[in-house]
């Protein structure tokens, strides 16, 4: 029984040996991240309206901002049970209320809630450049790697 066990410790120790230095050298192995989707949203912003809709589709739905820009909304459901917010004109709020209470933020400061989607809100000016971004709920996406970039 112990030599077994001594056959299994080197066994995962040449296994390790061998996987770990493959997926270090991938380099753009990443898990989705919160950070990852705030990079990719800003990445529109100064772009016109056309490029987004060309990567993304049309919006789900379009609001006025206070200022009379128009917002292009785009809902991902993540949880097939959860409540859609574009059944419920409530649950699209933009902008966000500041201290919005039982939220946790990501690292840019925007709204974690954790309820099943991700609502992506782009404000739109009269020129059709894209002026801001700001999500909230479940929103995740792998950083681009150096040769992804522009």
């Amino acid at each position: 029984m112990e030599e077994s066990m001594k056959h299994a410790k080197r066994l995962l120790a040449l296994i390790a040996m061998i996987v770990i230095p493959i997926l270090a050298g991938c380099g753009g192995y990443s898990l989705p991240t919160t950070g990852g989707y705030t990079r990719l949203c800003q990445d529109y912003v100064g772009h016109d309206v056309g490029d987004l809709t060309h990567d993304w589709g049309y919006e789900g739905k379009t609001i006025r901002a206070p200022d009379g820009n128009k917002v292009y909304v785009y809902v991902e459901m993540k949880d097939p049970f959860a409540i859609n917010p574009l059944d419920h004109p409530a649950l699209i709020v933009y902008p966000m209320p500041i201290g919005y209470e039982g939220a946790d933020k990501d690292v840019m400061g925007r709204f974690y809630t954790g309820m099943g989607y991700c609502i992506t809100y782009f404000e739109i000016d009269k020129s059709s450049k894209i002026l801001r971004v700001i999500w909230e709920g479940d929103c995740k996406a792998k950083d681009k790697s150096s040769e992804d970039v522009k």
